[in-house]
Order: C-alpha cells, then sequence, then structure tokens
C-alpha cells in the first residue's frame, strides 16, 4: 500500500480504501446520455463481485474539470445518483456497466464492495490519487478483500463513481466526501498524510482550554520555526511550517471565536471544547534547504476535565477509556494550584482553592487512570509520547510568591524560568527543561511526580504561560451574551485588565517537542547540538556529523525521496545568535 493509514480523529479507527464510506446524499452530477430501449432493458446485477479485471477508475482530479459540458446537465445530487460520467470510463457491448437497470439507495454509508453489490460489479468505478507514496513506516493498514485487488491497487482511493440508467437515461455521479464507520466525515488530506491524534487531559480550571487558544494564536501569527541549530552557517536549512486547517467547534465555542475573545477583549474562556465537537487540525509539514521532507495532518482533542475529576463521572470516562490505546500522544496538564503545597501560591481569587475536588485531583486521577484507563493499555504505563505541562507559569514569577517558592527549592535561577538563551531544541535544551520541572515537582508535590511516573513511561515536561509570564490583571464583569437554549441572558465573566499584554510564553515549546517524538521533524532532543564556547575544531566537526547522520536517519525512515544532507556546516561558532525562535521569515 503507498498510501498513508487513514485514520479517523473520532473513533481513531485506521481505515483503508475498502473501510472507508461514501454518502449516496453528497453526489455530485456530471454528464448523461441517453441509451438504447435495449440497452436500458433490466439484468439481474451479480450479488457477488466477480473477480475479473474491471476497466481502471478515473484519476483523482481535484478540479473536477470532468463535470458539466456542452449539453450536459451539472449539479449536485441529492438522492441516488443521478448525474452523469465520463464516456471513457469504461464499459463495453457485454458490460454490466452497460445493462444493468439500477433501482438506487436515496441514503446510508456505503464501502466500495457494498456499492458494488447494490449498483452492479461494471457500475462502482474507483477515482484514485495516484500521487501519494507513503515510506514503508506507515503503510500498517489492513489488507484488501482478494476480490477487491483488481480494483482497489496501492494508489490512494478519493472517491467513486457510480453509473445507473432509468427511463432511456444513463446517468453517472460522483462521490467525493469520505466517512469512517462511526459517521464522521474523513478530511480530504485523510490517506494523503500521516495522521495523528493527540489527547488533551486536566482537570476543570488547568487551563487546557486556555492553552489551546495561545497555541492557535501562537501558530496563526508565527511560520517558518527554524529549526535546530540556529547559527548562520544552518539558516534557511531547516524549518517548521505550521497551517491551521480549521478552529475546533462550533459558535461561541470555537478556538477561532475564544481566541478573538481572549486576545482582542480579554474575555477568559469558560468552556470547555466537547470531545465530539470538530478537534483543533494542524497541517504540518518540515521543509528542508527548500523541499518539503514531511507532511502531516495533526488534530489536537480536548477531553472535558470533570470526567478525571468528578467521581460520579466515571462510567463516562470508561465509555471512552477503550480509545487511550490508540491515541498518538497525550497532553496532561497540571494546575500549580492542585499541588499538595498550593499555600506556596497567592490566590487572587481567580483560584476557588477551597474546591475539595480539585484539590483532591492528583489522587483521584490517579485512581481513574489505574481503575478505568489502564486496563485498555494492557494493564502497564502509557507509553505513547506525553507532554506533563504545568499551566499558570506566571505564577512562579507573582512577587508574592518568589520568596515562598524559594523557601521550598524552587530558584529564579533555574534555566526553565530565565528568558529564552541561545535556543536550539537540542538535548541539552530540553533536558534542562526536563530536569527543573522535576525538581519543581519534587519540591511542590511529590504525589503528582508519583502520579506521572507511575501512569506514564514516556513523558517529558514543561512549564508555560498561556497569558503571560508576568502575571495580569483579572477582573469580574457582567456581560449579556448566549445563553442555554441560545437565548440572551446576563452571565459574570472574568476578563484581563489590559489584553494587549497578553503574551504566550513557552507554549509552543511541549508542541515542538511532541513533532519531535512522533517523529515529524527530527527528533533533535537527541542530540547535542549547543556549541560550548571555545571549543576546538576537531569536536565542532564531530558534533556537525552527529547532527548530518540524526537528520539522515531520520530522513531516510520517515520522508519520501529524501536527498541526503552532506558537507554543511550546520555547528558553527555563532551557534546561537540567529534570529530568535518563531520569527516570520
Amino acid at each position: 500500500m503507498a498510501y498513508y493509514p487513514i485514520k479517523c480523529p473520532y473513533c481513531l479507527q485506521v481505515l483503508s480504501n475498502r473501510d472507508v464510506r461514501f454518502n449516496l446524499k453528497s453526489g455530485v452530477a456530471g454528464r448523461s446520455r441517453a441509451v438504447r430501449a435495449e440497452d436500458a432493458a433490466p439484468k439481474e446485477a451479480p450479488a457477488e463481485a466477480s473477480g475479473a479485471s474491471a476497466p481502471a477508475g478515473d484519476e483523482y482530479d481535484d478540479s473536477s474539470s470532468w463535470l458539466g459540458g456542452g449539453d450536459q446537465q451539472a449539479g449536485k445530487g441529492d438522492g441516488p445518483p443521478g448525474g452523469g460520467g465520463r464516456p471513457d470510463a469504461g464499459g463495453g457491448a457485454g458490460d454490466d456497466r452497460r445493462t444493468a437497470q439500477t433501482a438506487a439507495p436515496t441514503e446510508g454509508l456505503f464501502t466500495f464492495a457494498e456499492l458494488k453489490k447494490l449498483f452492479g460489479d461494471g457500475n462502482v468505478k474507483p477515482v484514485q490519487n495516484r500521487d501519494v507514496y507513503a515510506p514503508p513506516v506507515y503503510r500498517n493498514a489492513p489488507d484488501f478483500e482478494p476480490e477487491l485487488k483488481n480494483d482497489l491497487n496501492d494508489a490512494l482511493m478519493m472517491g467513486v463513481d457510480i453509473t445507473t440508467r432509468e427511463n432511456g437515461k444513463e446517468t453517472t455521479t460522483r462521490y467525493m466526501k469520505r466517512y469512517c464507520e462511526c459517521g464522521k466525515e474523513l478530511m480530504n488530506a485523510s490517506g494523503m498524510k500521516a495522521s495523528y491524534v493527540i489527547l488533551m487531559l486536566g482537570p476543570s480550571s488547568s487551563g487546557k482550554t486556555t492553552f489551546l487558544i495561545a497555541l492557535h494564536e501562537e501558530l496563526q501569527r508565527e511560520s517558518g520555526y527554524l529549526l535546530p541549530p540556529e547559527g548562520s552557517g544552518s539558516r534557511g536549512i531547516a524549518k517548521l511550517h505550521i497551517t491551521v486547517l480549521s478552529g475546533g467547534g462550533e459558535g461561541d465555542t470555537s478556538l477561532e471565536k475564544m481566541s478573538d475573545d481572549l486576545f482582542v477583549e480579554g474575555k477568559l474562556p469558560i468552556s470547555t471544547i466537547a470531545m465530539d465537537n470538530e478537534p483543533l487540525v494542524l497541517d504540518v509539514f518540515v521543509e528542508f534547504k527548500g523541499n518539503i521532507s514531511t507532511n502531516a495532518l495533526l488534530f489536537l482533542r480536548d477531553m472535558p476535565g470533570e470526567l478525571l475529576i468528578k467521581k460520579d463521572k466515571k462510567e463516562e470516562l470508561h465509555d471512552i477509556a477503550y480509545q487511550f490505546p490508540a491515541f498518538d500522544g497525550f497532553i496532561m496538564m497540571i494546575d500549580p494550584f492542585t499541588f499538595s503545597e498550593r499555600s506556596v501560591f497567592y490566590s487572587d481569587g481567580s483560584v476557588d482553592t477551597s474546591d475539595r475536588d480539585k484539590l483532591k485531583y492528583i489522587n483521584n486521577l490517579n485512581q481513574v487512570l489505574t481503575d478505568t484507563v489502564t486496563p485498555f493499555v494492557g494493564g502497564v504505563r502509557i507509553g505513547k509520547p506525553t507532554a506533563m505541562i504545568i499551566t499558570k507559569g506566571d505564577h512562579f514569577f507573582d512577587t508574592r510568591n518568589v520568596q515562598r517558592l524559594s523557601q521550598k527549592g524552587v530558584e529564579r535561577n533555574f534555566p526553565v524560568l530565565t528568558p529564552y538563551q541561545k535556543e536550539s531544541y537540542d538535548k541539552q535544551y530540553f533536558g534542562e527543561i526536563d530536569r527543573d520541572v522535576n525538581r519543581i515537582l519534587s519540591n511542590l508535590s511529590k504525589n503528582v511526580l508519583n502520579m506521572l511516573e507511575r501512569n506514564f513511561s514516556n513523558p517529558f515536561y514543561a512549564l508555560v504561560s498561556a497569558l503571560s509570564k508576568n502575571p495580569i490583571g483579572i477582573e469580574s464583569r457582567w456581560v449579556t451574551e448566549k445563553i442555554a437554549g441560545g437565548e440572551e441572558g446576563t452571565v459574570e465573566r472574568s476578563f484581563a485588565t489590559a489584553p494587549n499584554a497578553i503574551k504566550p510564553w513557552r507554549v509552543t515549546d511541549p508542541f515542538i517537542r511532541m513533532l519531535m517524538r512522533l517523529k515529524i521533524v527530527p527528533p533533535f532532543d537527541e542530540v547535542e547540538i549547543r556549541q560550548p564556547d571555545m571549543e576546538p575544531y576537531e569536536l565542532t566537526l564531530g558534533r556537525n556529523n552527529r547532527y548530518l547522520d540524526q537528520v539522515n536517519k531520520w530522513g531516510d525512515t520517515y520522508c519520501t525521496a529524501w536527498k541526503p544532507l552532506t558537507g554543511i556546516a550546520l555547528v558553527t561558532a555563532d551557534q546561537g545568535k540567529g534570529a530568535p525562535r518563531g520569527k516570520k521569515k
């Protein structure tokens, strides 16, 4: 199979050509032609596919230029196939496509094999994209059913053409919307790129939604991330490009709307993005020397926090726990006000420290993971890449907390709490963050660290603030907005007193590292790239060669038609003095 596995971001099933479904209400009509009465006479369609070689289906054409033209009718079909088709799509004197009179169902989701049984073997043709070629590491979708091999080769099926005859008229309709068995429509790019689904976890008010909003804003605003190293000798060699394809959710609870509310009006979110709503979908690609090397779809899903802390929600959590093994990674949000040493942090009223459920969150979460989630991953620790993120990092810089934090062994000179310096996104950079966040957890909340180590085997750490490194004033206002039932009402909302002071801090760090763990970008967190001052030339050369080896090994495995990088001075004496990470190019 040359195309990528088709992954549904909702039910997490991995599909192949044989598994995708087509909705008979979503067809687009093409050409029509009259047929002779003797050719239109009904004949019994074969009950099973014959297995004989069938004429090749049409090639995938995104422009749909074959529709309409001349005296042909073009439009959208709302019921059974009722448009026309290309006259050269196949057929002959003894072909079922010309002779079968087909009674079409008017609705429903059907696989390619089911459509052939419904309409006759010769009346259903695949529309395929033969330009997709996935590296061998991705080719793990199920094998095709033997009787379909003549129709469904290793090219990606983007749609189907269905031909019907009725009242002396032959029509062909093209169906280009693919669906999963769960009923959700698949993205058009599914199967053309690798797909990854990341689940965000955390209690209510831990900052998941605000983090997503800040990440959404940063990715919209910044493009062309320089990947390590960032010295002048490597500028432009490797860049990460990210495009937001859809914002997740609908109406007032969409990330797009909540992002505008936060960064324009200063309105903090109160809604959690529901699990069944549209996730945040990102198109990610890495560019080396001007050539796209990898391209992936990344789906970020958010799970309601109350499922993790409310005892009466365990049954609902059990209903979705079976999906955990199929997620490609996790982002766990940790609110510092849930630490056992929560008295270290001054409460300005924005966090209700009297909420006993929230303060018991770690113990409840540990029990939920052990009782409900772990059984679905074989009774062992969750092994998928897991970002453990301490949120609300601005509290670590609040002058009212600094002295109390110092007394607990959390110093302001920890690298994770200092400004960015000589960033390289390499092993040393992320190693310092892992070490410091571990020290913070160990000093402030050993039960958090124990819970993480007990349930997750492949974690990495981060400390972020979705609002700003510097504390931002929060005030309450009564505003009129839509409430339950779509009616307007007056509600109390929290607002930042100075919206222009909102500047997300380090929110992209765990995201970039997640891409490394998923091998969407080279795993620079496994290599020492940052150059010590006054390093001898021989050591610099060896460091450069190790970097090239790492990149080429990644490229050979995860990229299509990778061209090895050779003879490039990537590690240079001025390493770290290049353009700041994330700066627009």
